[in-house]
């Protein structure tokens, strides 16, 4: 039975990689700027679509306007709660003669 070093292995394929990616690119002297990303065309939806979306984000729960969520509140909150759970948890324990 054989036994593989997939270390060995997979630091001959990464230097493939390189290798390969080193020779495809050449050296570049920072004058050029390199080539535009093509995002494809922009689809625009047609007038009557675009109603459609439009009344569509006016009505229900989309119509709402809503306060920021304030995360840091939120834990501070939390906190509160489970400070003051903690402390009637350890007072009913008191009274019942747990502890």
């Amino acid at each position: 039975m054989q036994s593989f070093d997939t270390g060995a292995i997979i630091r001959a394929r990464f230097r493939f990689q390189v290798a390969v990616v080193m020779s495809d690119t050449e050296p570049n002297s920072g004058s050029e700027t390199p080539p535009p990303v093509d995002e494809g065309p922009q689809r625009e939806l047609r007038p009557e679509d675009q109603a459609r979306v439009d009344a569509f984000l006016k009505r229900g729960v989309n119509s709402v306007e809503r306060k920021p969520f304030r995360p840091l509140y939120l834990m501070i909150m939390l906190i509160v709660v489970v400070g003051a759970l903690s402390v009637f948890s350890q007072w009913l324990a008191h009274q019942a003669g747990v502890y």
